[in-house]
This record gives C-alpha cells, sequence and structure tokens, in this order.
C-alpha cells in the first residue's frame, strides 16, 4: 500500500496531515496574514502571535505525550475527535504562516515535508 503524507513540525513536535489536501490548506492558511492585514494586524504582530501560538501549542502536546513517540490516533484518542481537529488547523495555521512570515526556518526541526512511500 502506497502512503503519501505531510508533516508538520515544530520543535521537532510534528503532526500529520492529508497529503492530498496540502496545496489548499497551504493557500487557505496563507490568506489569513492578508486577511490579518486587512483588518489591521501588522506583520510584526502577526509573526508575534504566531510564534506565541506555535510555543504554546508545541508545549501542550509534548506534556500531553509525556515525551513518547505518538501518531495522530494517539492525541484524537485523548483529546476527542472535535478537539483534534482544531488543534490539527491551528498547528498547520501556525506552522504555514510560520514558514511564510520567516518566524520559523525549514529545517531539519521546523516546517513541513512531504514523505511518500512505496
Amino acid at each position: 500500500m502506497k502512503m503519501n503524507a505531510w508533516i508538520l513540525f515544530y520543535k521537532g513536535t510534528s503532526l500529520q496531515f492529508p497529503y492530498e489536501q496540502r496545496d489548499e490548506l497551504i493557500a487557505l492558511w496563507e490568506s489569513t496574514i492578508v486577511c490579518g492585514l486587512r483588518c489591521g494586524v501588522s506583520i510584526e504582530q502577526q509573526k508575534k502571535n504566531c510564534k506565541e501560538d506555535l510555543d504554546e501549542l508545541e508545549e501542550w502536546i509534548v506534556g500531553m505525550v509525556g515525551g513518547k513517540e505518538y501518531d495522530n490516533n494517539d492525541i484524537q484518542k485523548k483529546i476527542g475527535k472535535k478537539d483534534f481537529k482544531l488543534l490539527l488547523n491551528k498547528w498547520g495555521l501556525n506552522v504555514v504562516c510560520g514558514l511564510k512570515l520567516k518566524v520559523i526556518n525549514n529545517d531539519n526541526m521546523n516546517g513541513h515535508q512531504f514523505i511518500s512511500e512505496k
């Protein structure tokens, strides 16, 4: 079975997203930067908000899994499907915007990676 994955990570903490939706989700999340500007939220404030959100989310995920290996199913079991969807959206939004705003670099600890297995 072929598996495609899109992994978004920050400080080495990662969540997996639907590979097939990556282009759509990147465009949607990046559009929030423009929406913020139209609503009077400066780029500098957006950068600050993004960094604060990423730090908070990363600490929460690490605390919840207790430093053990995990996958999306482990987290969903702990917090429920609805809250997990909210977590995914907030995580994806902040990682993608963090890259676009240069709050984080796409390196071996932060950013995104596409994985395709045959």
